[in-house]
C-alpha cells in the first residue's frame, strides 16, 4: 500500500522541481539572445567602420600617368 503523504510530498517536488527547470532554461534562453544581440552589433560596428572610410584611390600604372603628362606638356600646362 502507497503512503498517500508520500507520494503528495513527491508530486509537490517534482512541481517544484518542473518549476525551477522551467526558469533556469528561460534564463539560458534570455542569456543566449542577449549575446546574439551583442555579437550583431559589434559586427555592425566594425563592418560600419570599415565601409565609413574611403578606400585609398588606385594608383595609375607609370605608363598611364607618363602618357597624361606628356598630353599635359604639349597642351602647354601643369594642370
Amino acid at each position: 500500500m502507497r503512503n498517500p503523504w508520500l507520494t503528495l510530498w513527491l508530486n509537490g517536488a517534482d512541481a517544484w522541481m518542473g518549476a525551477g527547470r522551467g526558469l533556469s532554461f528561460a534564463e539560458i534562453q534570455r542569456e543566449q539572445m542577449r549575446m546574439i544581440h551583442e555579437v550583431g552589433q559589434r559586427a555592425i560596428q566594425v563592418w560600419a567602420v570599415a565601409w565609413m572610410f574611403p578606400w585609398p584611390a588606385r594608383q595609375r600604372p607609370i605608363a598611364e600617368r607618363m602618357a597624361a603628362l606628356s598630353l599635359r606638356v604639349v597642351a602647354g600646362g601643369r594642370g
